[in-house]
């Protein structure tokens, strides 16, 4: 398929379909939004949802009626095979900690990515 100068590849893996979808970009780098490495970081990140459910003494079944979810979502989720944005938050807020997820991706919060926020003010650019 081509778009605005762009190719995407879908592909099947496992029996199950993740998207694979390579961007052939002008002049840029191939990127691959699935691999063996993101893979294992949505099941990490799962794996905390899940964690944090059982720290606050939730079953699935209350965590997925108290984020407004079905418990096919949550569980999407919570084994890193799925889920939208919406439903995440949903979740995380229903754990009470949607607030601390935000922070931790502040880039003004990080060290390394303040240095570059700096770089990028001083040479006159714009976040």
């Amino acid at each position: 398929m081509t778009r605005g100068g762009r190719r995407s590849v879908f592909g099947s893996f496992s029996g199950q379909f993740d998207l694979f979808v390579t961007d052939f970009l002008p002049g840029g780098p191939m990127v691959q939004r699935s691999s063996p490495r993101r893979r294992q970081q949505l099941v990490s990140f799962g794996e905390n949802i899940r964690r944090w459910r059982s720290v606050n003494g939730m079953s699935a079944a209350e965590l997925a009626e108290r984020a407004a979810v079905t418990r096919d979502t949550l569980r999407a989720i919570e084994t890193g095979t799925g889920g939208r944005i919406d439903s995440l938050f949903a979740v995380l807020g229903a754990l009470g900690i949607a607030d601390t997820t935000i922070e931790a991706i502040d880039p003004f919060r990080s060290e390394t990515a303040r240095a570059r926020i700096d770089d990028i003010l001083r040479s006159g650019g714009a976040l």
